[in-house]
């Protein structure tokens, strides 16, 4: 029963500490003045309207302006592609070896003489 009251009162105080932070926090954001620059301009909300599709501005064109002539515009002819040569790859020709066939030696044991019967 010990244990578990310590436990219960040290819940209770740290929960308690907690919103009693938060409370303060709270309360210091909401009654705080801001300082505002000596330049600074309140908004006027009935300037700012948003809406999804804006009336269109009718434009009258004045019939006294005349059209400039513009210059017709060059057509380059494109460069034509000159084909790639092909690259020729010569096939290696593998030439044949004369392989000369040795005679074979004795082998003889020169280290140790030979027994005599």
């Amino acid at each position: 029963m010990i244990k578990k009251s310590s436990t219960f009162i040290s819940g209770f105080l740290a929960f308690g500490i907690y919103f009693i932070l938060i409370g303060l926090l709270i309360f210091y954001f909401n009654t705080r003045d801001e300082e505002k620059s000596k330049r600074y301009v309140v908004k006027d909300e009935h300037r700012i309207q948003v809406a999804l599709a804006a009336p269109k501005k009718v434009l009258t064109k004045p019939q006294s302006v005349k059209k400039k002539a513009q210059p017709k515009k060059k057509i380059k002819p494109k460069p034509k592609i000159k084909p790639k040569p092909k690259k020729i790859i010569k096939k290696k020709v593998i030439k044949e070896k004369i392989v000369k066939k040795l005679a074979k030696k004795k082998d003889e044991n020169i280290t140790k003489p030979k027994k005599s019967d």
